[in-house]
């Protein structure tokens, strides 16, 4: 029975409660009509740069002037199948690096191994 005022909320609608997926930011380039993603030298490890925002990698292109080069928006998923396979050599991910703070050596600060980052995204 409902009170004279009172609405009825509906029910959510199916797959509306899901979460979407956060997005990120790679730096890549067509090379040998492939698209090759970019990976840096830190601590002498090869560093797959991952950026949270698009201007964040524009940013870092622009100040480590890196021609050719261009933001790509990737999914978790796709990350995944990166780093499991293609880049599965790649050592560690710098989270949103500064050009800075990768030159001084500071990519302790700023970077997890791919094993681990890789982990996170599947949700373990």
């Amino acid at each position: 029975m409902m009170i004279k005022g009172e609405t009825k909320e509906a029910a959510p609608v199916a797959g509306s409660a899901r979460r979407s997926s956060p997005r990120h930011w790679l730096i890549a380039r067509n090379y040998d009509l492939a698209l090759e993603m970019l990976t840096i030298d830190l601590d002498a490890q090869e560093t797959m740069p991952i950026f949270s925002f698009r201007e964040e990698a524009e940013m870092f292109i622009r100040l480590s002037a890196y021609d050719g080069w261009s933001v790509r928006e990737s999914s978790a998923g796709e990350l995944v199948s990166l780093l499991l396979g293609p880049y599965s050599h790649v050592k560690k991910v710098a989270l949103d690096p500064l050009p800075e703070i990768c030159d001084e050596g500071m990519s302790r600060l700023v970077s997890v191994s791919r094993k681990d980052f890789t982990r996170t995204l599947l949700g373990g």
